[in-house]
Parts: C-alpha cells; structure tokens; sequence
C-alpha cells in the first residue's frame, strides 16, 4: 500500500474569510490513508484553528507581529517542518505563498511547491503598496512553483496578467457541503422564530463583511426600491462589522434605506441554520473570486440575485439572477421577480438552485482534485 503523502499547509491564520473556510473543509473532508495534513499559521489563530489544527497530525502557530520577530523562532520552526516531513508545501494566499517557498528553500527542498491564490485582482495599484510588493514578489517566486492553484479562472487570468506563472496553472473551484447546506423547513422556522419573522415575510439577506467592495449601498438602494412595492420585504444584514454599533453602517441605512425593514445582525457562525430562512440572497460586491456565501446559499435552495463579478455567472448557471456592478435597479427587479413567485415557482428555483451545486461544486469534487494535486506529478494534476 503507497504511504500517504504529507501535505504543509502555510497560511496567515484561520480566520473569517472564504480562503480559510476552504482550507478547513479541505482538511476535515480529506482522506486520511492519502494525505496527511500538517498546518503553520503565520500570524493569527481565527475562529477556525482550534478544530482545523486539531484535525491536523501537526499544527503550529508562529503568532507573528513582524517577520523579524520569526527570527527567535527558527529553530523550532525548522524542528516543526522537519518533523513534518513534507512531501507537499502548499501556500495560502499572498503572504503564505512566499512563507512556503522560503520554508521549501531552507528545510525541506525535495518537497514539491504549490502556490494557492484565491483573490481577485481587478487592478493592483487599488491595493495598498506593501500588499503590492508582496503580489509583485510572488509572481517572481511562482516561477519556483510546481503549481499555481486558483478558486476561480478569472483570477488565473488577472495573476497570469501580474507575472505568475502560467505555463503550470489550474482552477480547482470552491467546493461545497451538500450535506450540512441543505433546504431545511425547521432550521427555516427556528431562525425565522428566533428572529420575529412571519411566514408571510419575504426575507433578503446580504451576508459580507462591512467593506466597500461589498457594496452595501447598492444593496440598499435596491431593497429599498423593493419595500417601496413589497410591504412585507424583511432584510437582514449579517457579516462581521454589521451590527447597530457601526455608525457607518447605520448612516447608509437611513440615506438608503429608512422605510425598510432592516436588521443589523453581525457575524453569524452557523450559517446552514441561516440561509434556510431566506427567500432570497443578494450579493452586490463589486469584485469577487469565486463568493461561497453563494454556493452555500444555493445548496440550501436559496434564489440568489449578484453582480457579475469573478466567477459567479459560471457558479449560478441558469439557477439564478445577475446584475451589472452597481445596478440596483436592476437588482431590485430581479428580487421583485422572486417576491412574485407562487408556490410551484418557488419549489422549482430553489430545486435548480441547490441542483446547480450538487451537480456541478459539491466539496468531494474539490477534495478529489486537491489529492490529485498533492499526488500525481504537476503536469498530469494541472490538466
């Protein structure tokens, strides 16, 4: 029997984000007699470490403030990637992308590099100058890649634009749980209880962090025209830094959005106990990868109403409704046009949404592509 292949994760920390949210499922849903998972954090712990670095046969967390304070460190770090014996690096995101080529360079040569790039990088002069550098330095460093694995080709074509290597690149999209995302009419009550909503509400959700690459503006504009003509319109606001205590946030309401029913809800763990309640989910971001906030939506049946951004025409396929960056009445038509649904109407959208999924971005697919990856030498795992 081939011994299973050990694969170092190197990331910034397990934080909120969609990139960390992948690596977490990548590593929970895995199969352990073909890769064993070991996972350095650079600088953060997140809400995701403790169950992610215990699903790991080794995990540490350098909880760097500055790269220079990895200097007291190097000792133990060397110790930690030698006894991680890795067959695989593979970096995560900008700064985890340089942190493994230099780990591969030092102590563990003969270990096969993967560079992992999951941001969209519509102009990089909108970034701030030493996120820059690092992106600059990274398309030098992808040339000592085996790999450059992206969560969405239009961010393969933007990074390929950059400098990073081409010639050995691919796409592995976000992968998604039909099992724990899934159409729940008691999860739907519960929530909708648990919040004070009626059956007879027709519920929208925008689930972001607070940013202005979300666009939540937008959003309110298009809610806003909607509640003008759907009375019993309930919109809910959840993501980090949405909550009533954001002066920002309550400022955009009352200029956008004063007369609908709004609830400022903040960050939301479980999500699959979330998105059963919804009638629609509106995401108007002006730039995106690959949103799993969509995937997970539409495993639970939710209709979903987006920008065209990133990849997400090829993530909603005929299964739901795209906008123009910016169109909000172009979203608040399409939402009008979920409001209207009768019954049957209702069943067969939220029936072609999660179809969509299950069919095309259920996580073992991804997981797959990943082992293959990590086993089979680049040129076959790029194809």
């Amino acid at each position: 029997m081939t011994a299973p292949v050990n694969v170092l994760h190197v990331t910034t920390g397990m934080g909120e984000g969609g990139a960390e949210a992948m690596l977490a499922r990548l590593i929970a849903h895995s199969d352990s007699s073909r890769v064993v998972h070991h996972l350095l954090a650079l600088s953060n712990e997140g809400p995701l470490w403790k169950s992610t670095s215990e699903a790991c046969a080794r995990s540490l967390n350098l909880l760097l403030d500055h790269p220079i304070s990895a200097l007291p460190r190097l000792a133990h770090l060397r110790q930690f990637v030698r006894d991680s014996r890795p067959d695989v690096i593979h970096g995560w995101m900008y700064h985890g992308n340089l942190a493994a080529i230099w780990l591969g360079r030092w102590f563990a040569p003969s270990a096969k590099l993967i560079f992992g790039i999951r941001q969209s990088l519509y102009d990089i002069r909108h970034e701030r100058p030493l996120t820059r550098a690092v992106i600059r330095a990274g398309a030098r460093c992808s040339r000592d890649a085996a790999v450059v694995v992206y969560n969405s080709v239009l961010s393969k074509d933007q990074h390929n634009l950059q400098g990073y290597r081409s010639d050995r690149s691919c796409v592995i999209p976000n992968g998604f749980d039909i099992r724990k995302f899934v159409p729940d009419p008691s999860a739907r009550s519960q929530t909708r209880r648990r919040l004070g909503i009626t059956d007879a509400e027709f519920v929208i959700a925008i689930v972001a962090r607070f940013h202005p690459v979300k666009d939540h503006a937008t959003f309110f504009r298009a809610v806003a025209a909607l509640a003008r003509v759907h009375s019993s319109a309930r919109i809910l606001v959840v993501g980090p830094g949405c909550t009533a205590n954001n002066a920002a946030l309550r400022l955009m309401v009352n200029r956008y959005a004063a007369e609908a029913k709004v609830d400022l809800l903040g960050a939301w763990s479980n999500t699959e106990e979330l998105y059963p309640a919804l009638d629609a989910l509106c995401m108007t971001s002006k730039a995106e990868g690959f949103p799993n906030v969509v995937g997970e939506a539409m495993a639970c049946g939710v209709p979903c109403v987006c920008t065209n951004v990133g990849d997400v025409p090829l993530l909603l396929g005929d299964a739901g409704f795209l906008s123009a960056v910016g169109d909000a009445e172009s979203i608040a038509r399409h939402l009008a046009t979920i409001a209207r649904f009768d019954a049957g109407q209702k069943h067969n959208a939220s029936l072609a949404a999660r179809e969509q999924i299950r069919a095309g971005y259920a996580i073992e697919g991804m997981i797959e592509r990943y082992m293959k990856l990590y086993t089979e030498p680049a040129a076959a795992s790029c194809k």
